[in-house]
């Protein structure tokens, strides 16, 4: 079970409007999106690294030094995810590639 810590590890529905807010700013989501859960891993809790998950998918910004190079996996292109070992497995389709596995660690 993933415990939250109200400094950079924030689940659905305790997630803080003020938290809510700078993730939206700062990772460019929509407000049509419902942020479902935040592990920020920046330096300062900047809220500007690590990852997202939305209703509408996974977003993963590795190095705030570089904002643009970020992951983005939409949930239609996942056909199986799966929660072992505090790991999130998914199984994806992405254009040519058939079956793409990646995990993320939290």
């Amino acid at each position: 079970m993933i415990d939250p810590n109200e400094t950079d590890l924030f689940i659905y529905p305790n997630i803080p409007s003020n938290v809510k807010h700078t993730i939206r700013i700062s990772w460019g989501i929509d407000l049509d999106e419902e942020i479902l859960y935040v592990r920020d891993s920046s330096f300062w809790n900047d809220r500007n690294q690590g990852l997202v998950i939305t209703d509408c998918g996974i977003i993963c910004i590795p190095d705030n030094d570089d904002m643009n190079d970020r992951i983005h996996i939409l949930w239609e292109n996942v056909e199986h995810v799966e929660y072992k070992d505090d790991c999130i497995f998914l199984d994806m389709v992405i254009e040519i590639i058939i079956a793409q596995y990646i995990y993320l660690i939290f």
